[in-house]
């Protein structure tokens, strides 16, 4: 049975949007990372509407039947589509990256753009998934509920996580009768986080109808210069771009020269 994520819509006013983008947040995210960046890029793009969409088990985005992987995470894209109309652009940052290329594999009508934002191809191992394991782990060391976010955030700092990641973390806090909750379903992340892992969607990235653009963080490591050269002689359709000043939130790192380079090719 399919399932419709939860989304909003940003747009300039007073403008009849011509174009519409998706916009995939990460793992652990939720669509109102975006909002800020949205608003800049439709203030100077006002003939495109950006649709901001919560992942399933994430955000406003619950009761999504499993399995929770990245195929059925597109596959809920595809029922957005179908709800709202097909995007000529789909823009998908860490997890929503391979979201975005599976998307655009698994679509009726693929989108003429596939922004794929510091998302690594390839299977992973090694540093990065020991990180996120340990991560899922102190989250749910976290009693639920919990008293207030700045309990959970001291919680999660005594148990190594740095401030601004705690800080971030505890914007999925939710308050109910009882106290704060996590807005997302820990299990359900953690099958998705493993599948991204494990998937290999090299083999998506020349076979997709429309121009995919890779967007690589200049100062995150894993784009070494055999990756990079990797991405160089794939199909003439994929473009790789390197986006200097960043990490891997390269929204909030450069965000100005992120803007630029999206605005330069839609």
């Amino acid at each position: 049975m399919s399932f419709l994520p939860a989304f909003s819509i940003i747009q300039a006013p007073d403008t009849s949007p011509v174009q519409t983008a998706f916009v995939l947040h990460g793992i652990f995210g939720h669509q109102r990372n975006w909002r800020t960046f949205a608003r800049a890029f439709v203030s100077e793009n006002p003939r495109w509407r950006l649709v901001l969409v919560d992942l399933r088990n994430h955000g406003e985005s619950h009761g999504a039947a499993g399995p929770h992987n990245v195929e059925q995470t597109a596959l809920d894209l595809v029922s957005l589509a179908e709800h709202l109309g097909a995007p000529e652009a789909v823009w998908g940052h860490s997890f929503g990256g391979k979201v975005a290329l599976m998307y655009a594999a698994l679509a009726n009508h693929s989108p003429k753009q596939v922004w794929v934002l510091d998302s690594f191809p390839g299977r992973q191992e090694g540093q990065t998934t020991a990180e996120m394991k340990a991560m899922i782990a102190r989250l749910r060391a976290v009693a639920q509920p919990v008293s207030s976010r700045e309990t959970a955030k001291a919680q999660l700092m005594a148990d190594g996580v740095p401030s601004p990641i705690a800080q971030w973390m505890t914007t999925n806090l939710k308050r109910q009768h009882d106290g704060y909750r996590w807005i997302f379903n820990l299990d359900a992340v953690e099958s998705m986080i493993e599948d991204y892992f494990e998937l290999d969607a090299w083999s998506h990235l020349p076979r997709l109808s429309g121009r995919t653009h890779l967007v690589l963080a200049a100062n995150n490591p894993i784009w070494t210069q055999s990756v990079r050269e990797r991405l160089d002689h794939l199909s003439s359709n994929v473009q790789a771009h390197s986006l200097e000043k960043a990490g891997h939130w390269v929204h909030v790192d450069n965000p100005a020269g992120l803007l630029q380079m999206l605005s330069e090719h839609h």
